[in-house]
């Protein structure tokens, strides 16, 4: 398996040079799609995430990376994207279902932008799996809460405000993906497990308001 990006065998103009050098730099799991959901490029990052080999995945459906059951709603989803015109309205995050090689699921929250190289309208997705961009969201809270015992109360409320925005947005993002599995049919164990974690974020949200309660009655 080689490092950097893979690109279909296509002549690269400019544009095309440049995206792939991107691709090949950034330090996440990124791919390039077109409208069609035909994938065209992707890094080396996410074909970790994935377990796909890149020399021979660009061309495929990304279909192939979605378990079956989900497969309507991603074509519908898809075909949302090519459909507008705003693209405000497509740089947004989204968890879907994804699916490792080896078959087992993978809970994943994407970033999506849509973006023109060499006249062709494509979307490029920064990847990042539930569990790790929750680790990452805790490491940024333990940071902040020793940072916040070094000053000054409002210094402090600020923190715990901008902290309070992590559980919301996971609260979020586990309802979507439960809602996505309650759409396609998924065991009750799956649609459960989301909820669940939607649940722990909420207590995790509870504790940062009780620490809020806590400064203004000081």
């Amino acid at each position: 398996m080689m490092n950097g990006a893979r690109e279909s065998d296509k002549p690269m103009g400019g544009d095309h040079a440049i995206a792939r050098s991107i691709l090949a730099i950034v330090p996440f799991p990124m791919m390039v799609i077109d409208d069609c959901g035909i994938l065209r490029s992707s890094n080396h990052h996410a074909e970790i995430l994935f377990g796909f080999d890149g020399k021979t995945a660009p061309g495929q459906n990304i279909n192939e990376l979605i378990p079956q059951l989900y497969h309507h709603i991603h074509d519908r989803t898809i075909a949302e994207y090519a459909g507008s015109l705003d693209g405000e309205r497509v740089a947004q995050s989204r968890v879907f279902m994804a699916r490792h090689r080896d078959g087992y699921e993978i809970p994943v929250a994407a970033l999506v932008s849509k973006v023109v190289i060499e006249g062709q309208r494509v979307f490029a997705c920064s990847l990042q799996t539930l569990s790790d961009w929750l680790g990452n969201g805790a490491h940024a809270a333990q940071a902040s809460e020793r940072d916040a015992n070094a000053i000054g109360s409002d210094d402090t409320v600020a923190l715990l405000v901008h902290e309070l925005n992590q559980p919301m947005t996971a609260m979020t993002n586990f309802l979507a993906a439960a809602q996505i599995a309650l759409m396609a049919g998924s065991s009750p164990e799956t649609i459960t497990g989301f909820v669940k974690d939607a649940s722990a974020q909420s207590l995790r949200a509870r504790d940062l308001l009780q620490r809020l309660r806590t400064i203004f009655e000081d």
